[in-house]
């Protein structure tokens, strides 16, 4: 007598690993009693920047074409794209957030004495609305640069400087521009800020090496590009209301729990976002 087959769906692999320190009931309970908030979307586009050849493997495209959260290019970009790249080595090994920060403090802590991105201002060209802000880029030596759509970027810092002044919000159709060093970075941890370069309703960045991007946590190497941003549309998100003690009227990026059409729910290392 023949064994029967085993289905084809059987034998189809399957995650061996989740996030161990935050239960699926709190979660779903944390969406049940959740408030709507609307958030911008912005449309990234890439082409090839043919006057310049890339400076290692790199890719032509970034992993998505549409920015939920945040988008930037740099040393922040590196160390998620290393980190990426880790997990997909040994997933087992990335089951929790605190191990996730570990990973992250050890990265950054190596590029510090590295230094690799100190010339990053030097490989590109930024425009804000029009404006080129790549001199500022240049005077304050930046390492990366964050096009920031939420108050909250990874681990929930806020590297926003909220003393300039200038308030942020979700849904004005205005991304915030700040620009990172590898000093600045674990200050963020302790409450501090990036730098603040602008505002603006659109953005054009040239680069004329191969440089590490990053999408909501999605990260690659991009080969020299021609990139701009601009505003796409509004989504509805569902965020967890708030604490009494608490009086900021922005949701941080780890309370963004769930994001109603177009787009499905996913996990990145610092958010939920929504792909459309």
């Amino acid at each position: 007598m023949h064994k029967p087959q085993t289905p084809l769906h059987e034998n189809k692999p399957s995650l061996s690993f989740r996030y161990t320190d935050e239960p699926i009931s709190k979660i779903l309970c944390n969406i049940s009693d959740g408030e709507v908030v609307y958030l911008d979307r912005w449309r990234v586009n890439v082409e090839k920047n043919t006057e310049c050849e890339p400076t290692e493997d790199g890719k032509d495209k970034l992993p998505l074409n549409v920015v939920n959260n945040y988008f930037s290019f740099g040393v922040d970009a590196h160390i998620a794209l290393e980190f990426h790249e880790a997990r997909e080595a040994n997933p087992q090994k990335f089951n929790s957030r605190l191990r996730n920060k570990m990973f992250y403090g050890q990265a950054g802590g190596k590029d510090l004495l590295q230094r690799k991105w100190k010339d990053l201002s030097d490989n590109c060209t930024v425009e804000c609305d029009g404006k080129d802000v790549t001199p500022i880029l240049k005077e304050h030596k930046v390492h990366a640069v964050v096009f920031l759509n939420i108050p909250s970027y990874g681990s929930g810092t806020r590297p926003w400087n909220r003393g300039s002044g200038i308030d942020q919000a979700t849904d004005d159709g205005i991304i915030e521009v700040i620009g990172l060093t590898t000093y600045q970075m674990p200050l963020l941890q302790a409450g501090g800020h990036g730098t603040t370069i602008c505002q603006c309703k659109s953005a054009k960045i040239v680069t004329k090496k191969t440089i590490p991007m990053q999408v909501d946590g999605e990260a690659c190497r991009v080969n020299p590009s021609i990139i701009e941003l601009t505003h796409l549309n509004k989504a509805s998100m569902v965020t967890k209301k708030k604490a009494k003690t608490v009086h900021t009227s922005f949701p941080t990026t780890s309370s963004m729990q769930f994001c109603s059409p177009p787009g499905c729910l996913t996990w990145s290392s610092s958010a939920y976002k929504c792909q459309g």
